[in-house]
């Protein structure tokens, strides 16, 4: 079981990959991780969509959770979005 400030970093680090994500592909506006895993993907404009993309999405979040069960369960349901000032 994972302390309190292991979590806490744990979760930094997952903010930042999902940071860095947003920086490596300016189409995309954000996503949401589904109740069954299903990603569903927003970009824009809607043509620069692609299998490559939501494949890499996926590919991140799978290295993110690395086997981190606790993890993986704190990002289902979740909608990340591009920050925008």
């Amino acid at each position: 079981m994972q302390t309190n400030v292991e979590q806490r970093a744990r979760l930094s680090l997952i903010r930042a990959g999902i940071a860095e994500m947003f920086r490596a592909h300016p189409m995309l506006c954000g996503f949401t991780i589904q109740q069954d895993s299903e990603i569903v993907v927003e970009v824009w404009p809607p043509e620069s969509h692609s299998v490559e993309l939501c494949a890499e999405i996926a590919q991140t979040l799978i290295e993110l959770v690395d086997g981190q069960p606790d993890t993986a369960a704190w990002l289902t349901g979740k909608t990340f979005a591009r920050v925008l000032h």
